[in-house]
Protein backbone atom coordinates (compact mmCIF):
# COMPACT_ATOMS: atom_id res chain seq x y z
CA UNK A 1 0.00 0.00 0.00
CA UNK A 2 1.46 3.20 -1.25
CA UNK A 3 0.83 6.71 0.94
CA UNK A 4 1.98 10.17 -0.16
CA UNK A 5 1.40 13.46 1.58
CA UNK A 6 -0.31 16.52 0.81
CA UNK A 7 -0.80 19.67 2.19
CA UNK A 8 -4.75 20.37 2.29
CA UNK A 9 -6.37 23.50 2.23
CA UNK A 10 -7.13 24.31 5.92
CA UNK A 11 -3.43 24.11 5.94
CA UNK A 12 -2.80 20.87 7.58
CA UNK A 13 -0.50 17.64 6.63
CA UNK A 14 -2.75 14.73 5.86
CA UNK A 15 -1.86 11.37 4.83
CA UNK A 16 -3.94 9.71 1.93
CA UNK A 17 -3.44 6.08 0.39
CA UNK A 18 -2.85 5.46 -3.33
CA UNK A 19 -6.87 5.09 -3.58
CA UNK A 20 -7.12 8.58 -1.95
CA UNK A 21 -8.96 7.10 1.25
CA UNK A 22 -8.07 9.47 4.25
CA UNK A 23 -6.39 7.95 6.53
CA UNK A 24 -4.70 10.23 9.28
CA UNK A 25 -4.78 14.00 9.99
CA UNK A 26 -1.81 15.96 11.56
CA UNK A 27 -2.27 19.16 12.58
CA UNK A 28 1.51 20.18 13.10
CA UNK A 29 1.55 22.71 10.05
CA UNK A 30 -1.29 24.85 12.14
CA UNK A 31 0.38 24.14 15.17
CA UNK A 32 3.58 25.79 13.49
CA UNK A 33 1.68 28.72 11.84
CA UNK A 34 0.07 29.39 15.17
CA UNK A 35 3.98 29.72 16.61
CA UNK A 36 5.17 31.77 13.69
CA UNK A 37 2.26 33.84 14.04
CA UNK A 38 3.33 34.46 17.79
CA UNK A 39 6.74 35.10 17.16
CA UNK A 40 6.51 37.51 14.10
CA UNK A 41 3.93 39.38 16.70
CA UNK A 42 6.65 39.51 19.45
CA UNK A 43 9.53 40.78 17.07
CA UNK A 44 6.98 43.40 15.40
CA UNK A 45 6.24 44.99 18.91
CA UNK A 46 9.70 45.15 20.00
CA UNK A 47 10.08 46.93 16.55
CA UNK A 48 7.94 49.94 17.79
CA UNK A 49 9.68 53.40 17.52
CA UNK A 50 10.83 54.62 21.43
CA UNK A 51 8.24 56.45 22.86
CA UNK A 52 8.52 59.98 21.89
CA UNK A 53 8.86 62.65 25.08
CA UNK A 54 5.84 64.73 25.50
CA UNK A 55 6.39 68.47 24.48
CA UNK A 56 6.09 71.40 26.97
CA UNK A 57 3.82 74.42 25.74
CA UNK A 58 3.99 77.46 27.26
CA UNK A 59 2.38 80.85 27.20
CA UNK A 60 3.55 83.34 25.85
CA UNK A 61 6.18 81.99 23.71
CA UNK A 62 9.58 83.19 23.82
CA UNK A 63 11.71 85.17 24.31
CA UNK A 64 8.79 86.19 26.23
CA UNK A 65 9.06 84.74 30.08
CA UNK A 66 6.34 81.75 29.84
CA UNK A 67 3.28 82.54 32.66
CA UNK A 68 1.20 79.51 31.61
CA UNK A 69 2.04 75.65 30.85
CA UNK A 70 -0.45 73.66 29.22
CA UNK A 71 -1.24 70.36 30.87
CA UNK A 72 -4.11 68.79 29.25
CA UNK A 73 -7.35 69.44 28.51
CA UNK A 74 -11.09 69.18 30.06
CA UNK A 75 -13.55 68.50 27.05
CA UNK A 76 -16.60 67.10 30.30
CA UNK A 77 -16.42 64.86 33.09
CA UNK A 78 -15.21 62.12 31.15
CA UNK A 79 -11.65 63.88 31.70
CA UNK A 80 -12.13 64.84 35.38
CA UNK A 81 -13.64 61.61 37.29
CA UNK A 82 -12.10 58.43 37.00
CA UNK A 83 -13.44 55.17 37.25
CA UNK A 84 -12.72 51.65 38.80
CA UNK A 85 -12.41 48.40 37.39
CA UNK A 86 -15.91 47.48 37.79
CA UNK A 87 -17.27 50.46 36.04
CA UNK A 88 -14.91 50.15 33.23
CA UNK A 89 -16.19 46.43 32.92
CA UNK A 90 -19.69 47.49 32.71
CA UNK A 91 -18.75 50.25 29.88
CA UNK A 92 -17.64 47.45 28.67
CA UNK A 93 -20.39 45.20 28.43
CA UNK A 94 -22.89 47.06 27.84
CA UNK A 95 -21.38 50.58 26.46
CA UNK A 96 -20.22 53.46 27.38
CA UNK A 97 -22.84 56.25 29.10
CA UNK A 98 -22.96 58.90 26.70
CA UNK A 99 -24.81 61.45 29.30
CA UNK A 100 -23.43 63.38 31.80
CA UNK A 101 -21.26 66.91 31.31
CA UNK A 102 -19.42 67.91 28.42
CA UNK A 103 -18.80 71.47 27.77
CA UNK A 104 -20.49 73.12 24.00
CA UNK A 105 -18.84 76.52 24.27
CA UNK A 106 -16.39 76.99 27.38
CA UNK A 107 -15.32 80.52 27.85
CA UNK A 108 -14.60 81.25 31.75
CA UNK A 109 -12.74 79.20 33.64
CA UNK A 110 -11.71 79.30 37.51
CA UNK A 111 -9.93 76.74 39.68
CA UNK A 112 -10.14 76.80 43.68
CA UNK A 113 -10.22 73.83 46.10
CA UNK A 114 -9.85 71.10 43.50
CA UNK A 115 -12.90 72.27 41.66
CA UNK A 116 -12.82 73.48 37.93
CA UNK A 117 -15.41 76.34 37.29
CA UNK A 118 -15.59 76.61 33.61
CA UNK A 119 -18.50 79.14 32.20
CA UNK A 120 -20.09 77.47 29.41
CA UNK A 121 -21.99 79.74 27.24
CA UNK A 122 -23.67 77.06 24.85
CA UNK A 123 -25.35 75.52 27.66
CA UNK A 124 -26.38 78.34 29.31
CA UNK A 125 -24.50 77.08 32.68
CA UNK A 126 -21.29 76.75 34.35
CA UNK A 127 -20.14 72.99 35.20
CA UNK A 128 -18.40 72.21 37.78
CA UNK A 129 -15.65 69.81 37.83
CA UNK A 130 -14.90 68.45 41.95
CA UNK A 131 -11.51 66.84 41.24
CA UNK A 132 -11.48 65.62 45.03
CA UNK A 133 -14.79 64.38 45.17
CA UNK A 134 -14.58 62.90 41.48
CA UNK A 135 -18.49 64.42 40.64
CA UNK A 136 -19.57 66.66 37.91
CA UNK A 137 -22.37 69.07 37.76
CA UNK A 138 -24.34 71.93 36.80
CA UNK A 139 -24.59 75.29 38.12
CA UNK A 140 -27.79 77.60 37.30
CA UNK A 141 -30.16 75.17 36.01
CA UNK A 142 -33.05 76.24 37.67
CA UNK A 143 -35.17 78.49 39.94
CA UNK A 144 -34.11 82.42 40.51
CA UNK A 145 -30.40 81.20 40.01
CA UNK A 146 -31.04 79.93 35.68
CA UNK A 147 -28.03 81.38 34.03
CA UNK A 148 -28.81 82.39 30.39
CA UNK A 149 -25.46 83.11 28.92
CA UNK A 150 -22.90 83.01 31.76
CA UNK A 151 -19.13 84.56 31.01
CA UNK A 152 -17.37 84.92 33.94
CA UNK A 153 -16.93 82.40 37.58
CA UNK A 154 -14.51 83.14 40.17
CA UNK A 155 -14.78 82.36 44.01
CA UNK A 156 -14.02 84.06 47.20
CA UNK A 157 -12.03 82.69 50.70
CA UNK A 158 -15.37 81.12 51.89
CA UNK A 159 -16.00 79.40 48.79
CA UNK A 160 -19.10 81.70 47.53
CA UNK A 161 -19.43 81.32 43.96
CA UNK A 162 -20.00 84.64 41.82
CA UNK A 163 -21.14 83.82 38.51
CA UNK A 164 -21.38 86.99 35.80
CA UNK A 165 -24.35 87.03 32.80
CA UNK A 166 -23.99 88.61 29.83
CA UNK A 167 -27.65 88.49 28.83
CA UNK A 168 -29.38 89.01 32.41
CA UNK A 169 -26.40 91.61 32.73
CA UNK A 170 -25.96 90.84 36.48
CA UNK A 171 -23.50 88.98 39.04
CA UNK A 172 -25.46 85.82 40.00
CA UNK A 173 -23.64 84.50 43.78
CA UNK A 174 -24.31 80.88 44.98
CA UNK A 175 -22.90 79.54 48.37
CA UNK A 176 -20.07 76.77 48.67
CA UNK A 177 -22.95 74.24 48.03
CA UNK A 178 -23.94 75.59 43.94
CA UNK A 179 -27.31 76.85 45.99
CA UNK A 180 -28.57 80.56 44.94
Amino acid sequence: MAHSLCLTTSYELSKFDSAGNYMLKIKMLLRLNLLLIAVLSLLLASCAPPAEKPVELFWPMPPDEPRIKWIGWIRGEIDVITKDSKEKLLDAIVGKNTSGIFLGKPYGVHVAGGRIFVSDTGAGKVAVFDTVKQKAYYIGEEGQGTLRKPIGVSTDKEGNIYVTDSVLARVLVYDKNAKF
